[in-house]
């Protein structure tokens, strides 16, 4: 319980049944400004599975903070766009304009990067599974590139007498 209290947007990882959209009700009944690191932290997190699901990669961070913004309802000033849940869940009042959203989601990505919890890659963002694929991907091509093989028979007129190669529709 003490994790929660510190945490409700681990409840979207760490417990299966419950996304972020419950994790971010419960944080926000419990008090958890809209802006707060770890909300943006967890947008940030849940934005870039969600592009991973669709079939990307990774995202350019511009375009992650883009998306993210949507998902947060936040807009581009920073005032939260969607109704914020009081903690008897009646709907409160948005919060007025306090912080550069864009130096939030920065800052957010940046600590993301430092707990390992994201891959940056310059501009790039990608989640830990996904970076790992791709590189392995990458290794491996590499590798068959390099590898050694056998001279490729000749086929067609090329072909020895009375091989196999040698009977090909032209």
């Amino acid at each position: 319980m003490a994790r929660v209290s510190e945490n409700p947007y681990r409840l979207a990882r760490d417990v299966a049944g419950i996304g972020s959209q419950i994790a971010d009700r419960i944080a926000q009944a419990m008090g958890i400004d809209r802006l707060s690191p770890l909300r943006i932290e967890a947008g940030l997190i849940y934005t870039l599975e969600n592009a991973g699901d669709s079939g990307h990669c990774y995202l350019p961070a511009a375009e992650l903070y883009s998306r993210a913004l949507t998902e947060l309802r936040i807009d581009n000033r920073g005032a939260a766009t969607a109704l914020a849940i009081d903690s008897r869940g009646a709907a409160a009042d948005d919060p007025p304009p306090r912080a550069d959203p864009q130096a939030l989601l920065r800052d957010g990505l940046t600590s993301l990067g430092m707990q390992q919890a994201i891959v940056l890659e310059g501009d790039d963002a990608y989640t830990p599974r996904l970076h790992r694929a791709e590189v392995t991907l990458a290794r491996r091509l590499l590798e068959l590139r390099d590898a050694e093989r056998p001279p490729v028979p000749p086929i067609g007129d090329d072909a020895p007498e009375g091989s196999t190669a040698a009977y090909t529709d032209h």
